[in-house]
């Protein structure tokens, strides 16, 4: 088998992508490796023989170019924009990374690592192909850069998988952000008003607790307007927490027979994905929506 596979290294490939995939869809706990998985397969199938995958290097380098471009397709799109808005970050990242790799090569002298080990290290330890290929041509192709950069890059991957894990699960509120309701449980009601009232009367509105959305009067249903007067017999859409929806409704008078979530004769509604970077941070009544 190792045979076939250093004989045919397109096949090695193949297995180690294959293998890798399915390694990744493993969970450990929160984590899945991804595609770092074909990573670590790699690893264990280059231990068999090194031969397997000497003959690679044009593959290598297509791999890394169609790396790149992907990269530059995903960030193309915002770059500028982020580079406006987020430069004082990415320029601490870029001191971060200059100090850490003064202090790396220092220690490295210092305790008897080849400089090509370290650069491979230190380019294993940012998960980072395009540092590896350029630490490799300064090195003149030294074998101690794959080396430094495979013991380094499954330590890399591990912790960034673990930091976001550990972060992306936490809610990172802005200062002037308001309370979210999505972990609420919204829930809608629809209601036959008895007590007339104006909608700045009716409990959990003034605060934003519930909405109004259909209305409903003489056999015609609509959209609630602000400053509406809700009069005898009207059946209004409550949607909101459900306590704050109860509330409403007792307020209000007593559920409706039928749902005014399904009437669409009047009123329909879509789902939009906002995918404009204009429209971010607006709020509704700023989109100016023509009637």
């Amino acid at each position: 088998m190792v045979e076939i596979l250093v004989e045919n290294p397109l096949v090695a490939v193949m297995l180690v992508i294959a293998a890798g995939a399915a390694v990744g869809q493993i969970p450990f706990g929160p984590l899945r490796f991804g595609a770092a998985g074909a990573l670590f397969v790699g690893l264990a199938l280059g231990v068999l023989d090194p031969r397997i995958g000497q003959s690679l290097g044009m593959l290598q380098g297509l791999g890394l170019a169609l790396f790149v471009f992907t990269v530059g397709l995903a960030a193309g799109s915002t770059f500028l924009r982020d580079l406006r808005t987020q430069w004082p970050l990415m320029g601490l990242g870029v001191v971060v990374l200059i100090v850490v790799a003064v202090v790396v090569a220092v220690v490295g002298r210092l305790i008897g690592v080849s400089a090509a080990s370290v650069a491979g290290a230190y380019s294993g330890a940012l998960t980072s192909t395009p540092a590896l290929a350029a630490a490799s041509r300064a090195a003149d192709g030294d074998p101690l850069v794959a080396v430094g950069y495979a013991l380094a890059y499954p330590v890399g991957v591990v912790l960034a998988i673990v930091v976001v894990a550990l972060g992306i699960g936490r809610e990172w509120p802005a200062k002037h952000d308001t309370a979210s309701l999505a972990g609420a449980g919204i829930g809608s009601l629809s209601v036959v008003v008895e007590h007339p009232m104006a909608l700045d009367e009716l409990p959990g509105w003034t605060d934003q607790q519930i909405k109004l959305s259909y209305h409903r009067r003489d056999a015609r249903t609509r959209v609630v307007q602000p400053g509406e007067q809700l009069a005898k017999g009207d059946t209004v859409l409550v949607v909101g927490p459900e306590a704050a929806v109860q509330k409403a409704a007792a307020a209000l008078g007593r559920p409706a027979r039928t749902a005014l979530t399904y009437d669409r004769a009047d009123v329909d509604f879509r789902r939009f994905l906002i995918s404009s970077a204009q429209l971010v941070g607006k709020t509704v009544p700023e989109l100016n929506f023509a009637e």
